[in-house]
Order: C-alpha cells, then structure tokens, then sequence
C-alpha cells in the first residue's frame, strides 16, 4: 500500500502486506495505526513510538555501511 501526500502529489511511505485489493482504510482516532482489509484479509499496521525512532536512528548511525 503506498501512502502519497496529497497536497505535493509525492510518495511518502509504502507499507507491505499480502492481497492485491485494499479497501476500507481506516486511520486510528490517535493517527498511529492504519487498518485496512484486503482480498487476503485484515491488515494493522502501527507507526513506531518516538523512542523506536530514536533508537533506529542511533543504529544507523553506528552501524557501518556494506559495500556492494
């Protein structure tokens, strides 16, 4: 599923998941969860808390880059 920011017609995220039809998305009241149903059955998926952001970012940053 690709989520596009409508105002700038720019693709801004792309969330895997099984089936080949979406329908009825629905944004949680909060905003940190998308649940959507598709032809394989219902799919959730939470956006990371701060903390899992800050923690991956740290990562990278310590992490070294492979080389092809």
């Amino acid at each position: 599923m690709k989520l596009w920011d409508l105002a700038t017609g720019q693709d801004v995220l792309n969330l895997e998941g099984t089936g080949t039809f979406f329908r009825d998305l629905r944004f949680s009241p909060d905003g940190n969860m998308i649940v959507s149903i598709s032809t394989s059955g219902a799919h959730v998926w939470r956006a990371p808390s701060w903390e899992e952001i800050n923690a991956a970012e740290a990562k990278e940053k310590t992490t070294p880059a492979s080389s092809p």
